[in-house]
């Protein structure tokens, strides 16, 4: 009987641990909308495309701003970036950002029919290599936000 309530108390205790981030805190900085993230160890910070913050360990784009983020202009913004950028909730992941005559609005290809929910990408600037990994929301979208932060924080 009590190897039951130690598994499952472990089991429970495990679930419950993987719904948040509670890694090294980490400074975001936010293009479009704040996410509703209610996190002691995660500091968003308001930012733009034209004033891109330096400062922060990851930059979160939105779907707010996702017409303007694909405009031409900031294509070498994305590919000189020295930290992750969160495309997030883009069903068509990366693509028309870093991609010279595509938008957002305009492309029309789904690239995520897999389910996949928030790309996070960069790229090389020393063997011109992009790297995109892509986010699933399984069970509720808090464990995404915590999978998604501790790859940030590697």
């Amino acid at each position: 009987m009590k190897r039951w309530l130690l598994l499952i108390a472990v089991l429970l205790l495990t679930a419950c641990a993987s719904n948040e981030y509670d890694g090294a805190p980490l400074t975001i900085a936010v293009i479009g909308d704040m996410p509703n993230i209610d996190n002691e160890h995660i500091t968003f910070v308001p930012s733009s495309l034209q004033q891109w913050t330096v400062d922060a360990d990851a930059a979160i784009i939105t779907k707010s701003a996702f017409d303007e983020a694909s405009d031409d202009r900031y294509i070498d913004t994305y590919k000189n970036s020295d930290v992750p950028i969160i495309f997030f909730d883009s069903p068509k992941r990366h693509f028309p950002f870093v991609n010279e005559g595509l938008t957002y609005s305009e492309e029309h290809r789904e690239a995520l029919i897999d389910g996949s929910h928030t790309t996070v990408y960069s790229f090389d600037k020393d063997t011109a290599t992009e790297y995109a990994s892509y986010f699933f929301v399984e069970d509720d979208e808090q464990a995404m936000y915590a999978k998604l932060f501790e790859y940030v924080a590697k």
